[in-house]
């Protein structure tokens, strides 16, 4: 236990225009362990039911009258649905990972509209083809392993999107995750796929995270854009900065693929993306990769092959990046799902984590109006032309550094290696109880507490309804998250922690 070398404080702060802001500071003196934890995964039945209620609430906000929600149980994304094999000729998308089979077909039912609810079991309406078949069976399967929870007003899937289909990944609760394994100090630390558009790719789980995780010495996630990371050395040295893709090496293939030596972004003889591709050049991003008739390009998410597409088109999943490799490099035949990552110049740490933006570097705030676009944010938006774009993930985060109010926790080190963790409270806009509610910071308002706070660096951790500090097995800040109910306090089940010992 920790309780010699912790402390905290809970303050308000009133602003002139009236508005109070909430403040949990955490402040643990060495010598700790920080830890990056992405092992959290609730009991089956607990994370299917509260995951199948959320989504329910989220498709009654999209005006459903009637909606019907169904979710299961990811398998590793190693999982195959057959033995991986490399086919020069495969005439389109070869889906690899059996979540990414399981989905598409589950959401091809749900647009065909032949899915009904009968007692809570979804079923095919109606089995016309080999898709409608194949969704029986699959159906058959989730249900048997009790790992699918449908929810809603039952009967006929009418007017349902692919949002009402929902693969979840590994996620649980901070607060039981700290109490099952006495940890004194837990917060909520990455980014995760949370908002419909985020999880529209068969590929894709609700509630996976992204960014760079490193947890004793291994890469457990890659960085997928170019944003700040708080590193801790094997000797507990933390330093901060922006890290990219193509400072990785990727084992895959039987191979090294060093990414530095990859274009990115654009097309090239090797090229990796990302789904920031488009957005520097066009001001919008593509979904797909471009054509490339000499290479085969393969969709990876996690530390896993998903999926691949001979001739480049390939879709990019928003957690995922895309290894467009020559033919010629390649050889045809079974091949092992399974990825790794490590550091092209040979660089360890023990553990890290990417969330962003950086807010203080060598105790000097690090923002300007420039800052998101350099950590490459790109929040949904409809273009002029009329064209919908999903954006990158987080996907509804605002562009601005000094204007959004919200929930926020930052993540920070001193200069004498003391541990700061600072959280704002703040509710869902429109679920105020009264006026005397935390109105949350903005970015900029929350480096200036960290620098007050002797930060030498400090990071933002993902925020809002996630935000959450568990302090001695309580919670030192009131969650954001309403869901809808005004005084209705929910804790959000996240897929990763940062863990103090």
């Amino acid at each position: 236990m920790l309780y010699d070398r912790l402390s905290y404080t809970r303050s308000t702060i009133h602003r002139d225009d009236g508005t109070q802001l909430m403040v949990g500071k955490v402040e643990v003196k060495g010598p700790y362990t920080f830890e990056v934890h992405s092992a959290l995964n609730e009991s089956r039945l607990l994370k299917l039911n509260d995951t199948a209620h959320l989504l329910f609430l989220k498709a009654k906000s999209r005006g459903m009258s009637r909606p019907n929600v169904i979710v299961w149980d990811a398998y590793p994304h190693t999982e195959a649905s057959a033995v991986p094999k490399l086919d020069f000729k495969a005439d389109g998308l070869v889906r690899v990972s059996k979540n990414s089979c399981i989905n598409h077909v589950l959401r091809q039912l749900v647009r065909r509209e032949n899915l009904t609810i009968v007692q809570g079991r979804p079923k095919v309406k109606v089995i016309r083809d080999d898709l409608d078949r194949q969704g029986g069976l699959y159906l058959e399967m989730l249900l048997g392993e009790d790992r699918l929870v449908a929810a809603g007003y039952g009967g006929d899937m009418i007017g349902g999107t692919a949002a009402d289909v929902a693969a979840v990944g590994p996620v649980g609760f901070p607060s039981r995750y700290a109490r099952e394994n006495r940890y004194s100090i837990v917060v909520n630390a990455a980014y995760f796929l949370f908002e419909p558009e985020d999880y529209q790719s068969d590929f894709s789980l609700y509630g996976e995270a992204y960014g760079l995780h490193i947890h004793e010495g291994n890469i457990e996630l890659p960085p997928l854009f170019s944003r700040s990371a708080l590193l801790f050395d094997e000797q507990g040295e933390a330093s901060m900065r922006q890290i990219s893709l193509q400072e990785m090496t990727v084992r895959c293939l039987g191979k090294a693929w060093n990414l530095a030596e990859f274009t990115l972004n654009e097309h090239g003889k090797r090229a990796v993306f990302n789904r920031y591709y488009g957005v520097a050049e066009e001001g919008k991003t593509r979904t797909h990769t471009c054509a490339n008739p000499d290479n085969v390009d393969f969709i990876i998410v996690g530390n896993g092959i998903v999926g691949y597409k001979v001739g480049g088109e390939a879709e990019i999943p928003h957690n995922g990046i895309v290894l467009s490799l020559p033919k010629a490099e390649l050889i045809p035949g079974e091949f092992e799902a399974e990825v790794r990552y490590e550091f092209a110049n040979g660089e360890r740490f023990a553990e890290g984590i990417q969330c962003g933006p950086g807010l203080v570097w060598e105790g000097e705030i690090a923002l300007n109006h420039m800052t998101l676009k350099e950590e490459q944010f790109f929040r949904k938006r409809r273009h002029a032309d009329g064209q919908w774009d999903a954006g990158v993930v987080p996907t509804d985060y605002a562009e601005d550094v000094d204007r959004t109010r919200a929930a926020r926790v930052a993540l920070g080190v001193g200069y004498s290696g003391e541990l700061v963790l600072l959280a704002v409270e703040a509710v869902n806009r429109g679920m105020e109880e009264n006026s005397y509610e935390s109105s949350g910071v903005t970015l900029k308002e929350l480096a200036q507490l960290a620098q007050a706070s002797g930060c030498k660096y400090a990071l933002n951790l993902d925020g809002g309804g996630s935000a959450n500090i568990q302090y001695a097995f309580g919670h030192l800040i009131r969650g954001a998250d309403r869901r809808g109910l005004p005084g209705v306090i929910y804790e959000r089940m996240v897929p990763s922690v940062g863990v103090v010992k």
